[in-house]
């Protein structure tokens, strides 16, 4: 399917459900004002049953993944009255689906007992995602409709960090002994009954359960039956241990085109499988607090519509605070530069000018080098060559937006658009110089806040574009009239 027609059927879907309960809403409260005495509640429950069943209906034609989108894009009320709606089959996969804030907010709206029974149902590798919005109690009463095998899994995979491969390990893979041959394997996936969605590759194991390589499940078709399990393996499979951080996983997954890989522990022995559907929800995720960082805000981690507005003004606020107080200092350049100012006044009309360019490089220099290293294109080390590329980048771009600011300034005052005073010239430099300088300052800048973020041990993406403009405002004004004092002495008295 084309995700364009993807993204269309699924805001289809959701625009039916919206209608459905505006529909549901309009009709109960008609029901309300209308009808009288006892007979109004067998009238509402009547509405509100055939209501129901439509969404209901249509609910059961969705995929979870798309139940779950519709349930995050939905108000607190709304969420909870399609959520009576799926049945307990759906819910346990739509539980799955749901970012955290979501699930945890249903998950304080159900009767322990229900939630105890929801999942029961659920899949070890599901339980062990969803387990830390569980309260202990609820997750003790769990535990005991599971064998001490899958208790122990889900704890061994919970106890892994949120963002580590461990903690989306799945235990339903095919894990095959060394002495096997394609005859055995077919016989032993026939006796499974199914096999995980996730999966197509199986893994070849010795009698010590450690990994001796991985064969693709399509290779089980091409070969004889007789054929050793062990001749098909994959030269040098892509192994993962779960201590790695889900950012790695997924390069290597991107760069070798993977479906699933296994996961091993220090001693090679096979613990589990991570599959590409967790990998791409975990960089989903991880793109969508950079971006909000790199946007200079606090990483909301939930949709922006289920977030209280007073979390909202905290989470934005701080680094607008912190933004504001950098800026202040622009303030405080100027007026050290008073006597400059009011000896040219004409310096001030390319004040906005001087200040945006430096930022605007600033900013392209800090997204391309903070991109750079997510994807480990760059490293520490680099850090020098990356000064010595941005520094000729940066005067070369400057010094081109300095002629086009020294030709916009002649031009200008020779059409008589703009009288500019007898020091036209003097200007004109001023502001061609000023911006080599402001533009090859704000690249540096830029470039290096990831470099030394990521030394520190923080997440480069905190160097945001906002942070960088800042710096870069005070700096470019700093710049901007030291250049013009050193042209304008001697020629204003």
């Amino acid at each position: 399917m084309n995700p364009t027609d993807s993204d269309a059927r699924l805001q289809a879907a959701l625009g039916e459900v919206t209608s459905l309960l505006e529909r549901h809403r309009v009709l109960e409260k008609w029901t309300r004002s209308q009808v009288a005495g006892r007979q109004r509640e067998v009238v509402e429950a009547l509405v509100h049953r055939q209501n129901l069943a439509e969404l209901s209906h249509r609910l059961r034609s969705l995929h979870a993944a798309d139940v779950a989108y519709i349930l995050e894009a939905l108000s607190p009320d709304d969420r909870a009255l399609v959520w009576e709606q799926l049945t307990d089959a759906a819910a346990v996969q739509v539980l799955a689906e749901l970012g955290r804030a979501v699930r945890e907010d249903l998950i304080a709206r159900m009767p322990a007992r229900a939630l105890v029974g929801l999942c029961a149902r659920m899949d070890s590798a599901d339980l062990a995602y969803v387990s830390e919005s569980l309260s202990p109690e609820v997750l003790e009463e769990v535990y005991r409709t599971r064998s001490a095998g899958e208790r122990s899994w889900i704890e061994t995979v919970a106890a892994y960090p949120e963002d580590s491969a461990g903690r989306l390990m799945l235990d339903d893979y095919v894990g095959v002994p060394d002495s096997s041959t394609v005859g055995d394997v077919l016989a032993l996936i026939r006796a499974r009954g199914q096999l995980s969605r996730h999966l197509d590759a199986l893994f070849v194991v010795d009698v010590r359960n450690v990994l001796r390589g991985v064969v693709p499940m399509r290779a089980l078709l091409l070969h004889e039956l007789a054929k050793p399990i062990t001749d098909l393996v994959t030269p040098d499979p892509v192994v993962l241990r779960p201590t790695d951080r889900l950012s790695s996983a997924s390069e290597a997954f991107a760069r070798y085109d993977l479906v699933c890989a296994p996961l091993v522990d220090d001693r090679g022995k096979l613990l589990g499988a991570l599959a590409v559907d967790a990998v791409l929800d975990s960089v989903n995720a991880r793109a969508t607090k950079d971006i909000q960082k790199m946007g200079g805000l606090e990483a909301l981690d939930a949709p922006y519509d289920q977030v209280p507005f007073w979390a909202m003004v905290r989470k934005r606020g701080g680094w607008l605070s912190a933004l504001f107080l950098g800026e202040m200092l622009t303030a405080t350049a100027m007026g050290h530069y008073e006597a400059e100012i009011a000896r040219a006044v004409v310096l001030a009309l390319f004040v906005p000018l001087i200040i945006s360019s430096g930022g605007n490089s600033g900013s392209q220099a800090a997204s391309l080098i903070i991109r750079a290293l997510a994807l480990q294109e760059l490293h520490l080390l680099d850090w020098f060559r990356v000064f010595r590329r941005e520094m000729l980048s940066g005067l070369t771009l400057g010094a081109g937006l300095g002629m086009i600011g020294f030709l916009r300034i002649i031009l200008w005052q020779g059409l008589h658009l703009t009288d500019y005073g007898p020091h036209v010239l003097h200007v004109a430099a001023i502001v061609c110089f000023s911006l080599v300088g402001v533009v090859c300052f704000g690249t540096l800048a830029g470039s290096m806040l990831p470099f030394l973020l990521h030394a520190l041990r923080f997440d480069p993406a905190t160097s945001s574009a906002p942070f960088v403009a800042t710096l870069v405002d005070v700096t470019g004004l700093i710049i901007y009239f030291q250049v013009a004092a050193l042209i304008l002495r001697g020629a204003l008295v």
